[in-house]
């Protein structure tokens, strides 16, 4: 799910990694700072969902179960469609059903892997109202399936703006610098053992750039990216010279200059587990 995010210019890249020979002992580290007024802006933010369905009379397609789960939602009133992998762009203005091959259970004893994905939601938007509809969602859901907990699913919040990032890298590093500071200290400390050692969700923090370095020194790398793009390559770098998505906190499409001007890339938040009911979702 890639939507809303947009930039200023992208200035060239600078040549990376900078040297820590380069580094004054006495340079000042920015670790957050507090948001001006101007920095603050509403953002759009929108949920994948991974279940294992278990469908309460046998199916032998996974059609035939997103055919059933679109039906139920249906006649709860929920707007929804079934999503073809395919089928490039998405518009995420309803419910979407897709397939995500890292949730494995194609039919195995009835189980069968699904992907919902939310339609797009803005930040001043009450919780009761959103969160409505995500009860809605798991109400359909569980009078017509049984939902089986497989440590494959996971929960993964995309978070972009409806006007673009106006401020770049001044809204993103202080993003970036939280994704690696309370990775291990808070985040992963919170998180089931699946979701710290899964694959498709690996740490941000020692990835194979920044995997050898103290973190005050990752601050004054991110804080001398020159761009968007290469601060995606610093927070996921993948050890090649560029970047992969599965990462805790997912900055690749801020890559495709394409699509950051045409404001649909999003940054990723991929760790939370599955889950099995609204409310695990609302919280």
């Amino acid at each position: 799910m890639e939507y809303g995010y947009d930039s200023e210019e992208e200035e060239e890249d600078s040549i990376w990694p900078i040297k820590s020979e380069t580094l004054r002992p006495s340079q000042r580290i920015t670790v957050f700072r507090k948001p001006s007024r101007q920095s603050l802006f509403p953002f759009l933010f929108g949920v994948e969902v991974e279940v294992v369905l278990i469908p309460r009379e046998s199916c032998s397609t996974w059609n035939e179960v997103v055919d059933r789960l679109s039906s139920v939602l249906t006649d709860l009133n929920v707007p929804n469609r079934i999503h073809d992998a395919d089928e490039k762009p998405a518009k995420y203005d309803k419910w979407l059903t897709t397939k995500d091959g890292s949730i494995g259970w194609r039919g195995q004893q009835n189980r069968w892997g699904v992907e919902l994905v939310s339609p797009i939601t803005t930040h001043s938007t009450s919780p009761r109202v959103w969160g409505t509809g995500f009860q809605t969602v798991w109400q359909g859901i569980k009078d017509t399936f049984g939902i089986f907990e497989a440590p494959t699913c996971g929960t993964h919040l995309h978070v972009s703006v409806p006007m673009g990032w106006s401020q770049g890298l001044m809204a993103l590093r202080p993003v970036a610098k939280a994704a690696i500071y309370f990775e291990e200290c808070i985040i992963d400390a919170l998180m089931p053992f699946e979701r710290v050692t899964n694959n498709y969700c690996q740490s941000n923090l020692y990835n194979p750039l920044l995997k050898s370095l103290k973190v005050e020194l990752i601050f004054i790398i991110i804080d001398q990216a020159l761009s968007v793009s290469e601060l995606a390559r610093i927070v996921c770098a993948d050890g090649q010279g560029s970047t992969r998505r599965s990462f805790r906190w997912n900055f690749e499409p801020l890559t495709d200059h394409e699509k950051v001007r045409k404001r649909l890339a999003t940054i990723e938040f991929r760790q939370p587990p599955g889950c099995t009911n609204a409310e695990e979702l609302d919280s």
